[in-house]
């Protein structure tokens, strides 16, 4: 089975963030791998992780911990977006490296919760993962 991540990213106040960029360290071919997803206009995101699950007829492995990295519009992007969301999208964002675009993006940091509220236990920029599985992590900017 797929390992999955789907979640919401929100601001303090509970407003879902558009275009958070949230980067995974995982695994492929046993080679390390960045795994990178984009918010949606509401905060919304799935996160899609191919090597973390075993062939289908092998068993689950344990859960496992991988880190992750955050990154947000800056103000002015982040205004633009609210006006007209896919008018203001960067037009090469799929070759985009946030840290390369400090006049659009910067680095935050966010807290995990479950799906029933509670906040994880778990070192900020660590995301803990059920592989074959898929799980619901939101995060809430710190």
């Amino acid at each position: 089975g797929m390992t999955a991540v789907i979640g919401t990213l929100r601001d303090s106040a509970g407003r879902g963030i558009a275009l958070g960029m949230l980067t995974v360290m995982s695994v492929l071919e046993g080679r390390p791998a960045r795994i990178v997803t984009w918010t949606a206009e509401d905060g919304g995101f799935a996160l899609w992780l191919p090597a973390e699950a075993p062939g289908l007829d092998a068993a689950p492995p344990p859960p496992v911990t991988r880190s992750f990295a955050l990154h947000l519009p800056t103000e002015g992007l982040a205004a633009e977006l609210a006006g007209d969301f896919f008018g203001a999208l960067p037009s090469d964002l799929d070759g985009a490296a946030a840290t390369t675009r400090p006049n659009l993006f910067r680095p935050a940091t966010a807290r995990l919760f479950g799906p029933d509220g509670a906040a994880a236990e778990t070192e900020p920029g660590l995301l803990p993962l059920r592989p074959a599985r898929t799980q619901r992590w939101d995060l809430c900017v710190t």
